[in-house]
């Protein structure tokens, strides 16, 4: 029956009929390499533009704070600090931070859509950091969920090297915004801010 795409169940007068998902994926798989699928490949237009693939990291975390509180976390700098531990400066959309080690980060605000995205160009000063100097590009999210919100940030990257750096990072940071958003997003909450420490240099 149609080539063995679809099953098909009398009902009374009517016939119903559901597509087999397991032969259809084989017939994608079998076309993968047709040229119908891609139908940019011929015209001249595709070559007028510069495209590429890049790896993403992706780091994410579930905080007790609402949609409006939490994307606040990241755009007050009296909060921003305070769930930090360190001072965090925000003026017209750039923001700038010396982390407890002495790293140095520092970049812009491209784009805010209050409460759901920013996205952000930055870049650190540190002799000590292995990764490739230039402003890196990162999109972070703010979605409501019934318990409070998601955060989650997508950082493009250039190398695996580079990749393993940002995982650590934004874990760091998502982390410390998990453990310390909520008391953070409360004035009356008494916040010590936290101890510098010795920075590790890589060993010989």
């Amino acid at each position: 029956m149609l080539a063995n795409l679809v099953t098909m169940a009398a009902s009374g007068t009517f016939r119903r009929y559901r597509a087999r998902q397991d032969v259809l994926r084989g017939l994608h798989a079998a076309l993968g390499d047709s040229t119908k699928w891609r139908p940019a490949d011929d015209l001249p237009d595709r070559v007028l533009a510069d495209t590429s693939t890049r790896p993403v990291v992706v780091a994410s975390v579930d905080v007790e704070t609402d949609q409006v509180t939490t994307f606040a976390a990241f755009t007050d700098p009296a909060i921003y600090s305070r769930w930090l531990g360190v001072p965090v400066m925000i003026d017209d959309g750039h923001f700038d931070c010396t982390m407890g080690w002495g790293t140095r980060v520092r970049g812009v605000y491209e784009f805010e859509c209050p409460p759901e995205l920013i996205v952000m160009r930055w870049d650190l000063e540190d002799d000590n950091v292995s990764i490739p100097g230039g402003e890196m590009t990162g999109y972070l999210r703010v979605e409501a969920r019934d318990s409070g919100a998601h955060v989650e940030v997508h950082q493009l990257v250039d190398t695996p090297r580079q990749a393993d750096f940002m995982e650590a990072a934004w874990g760091l940071v998502l982390g410390r915004l998990k453990k310390g958003v909520l008391a953070a997003s409360n004035p009356a909450v008494l916040i010590r801010p936290r101890a510098r420490r010795a920075k590790r240099r890589p060993s010989a």
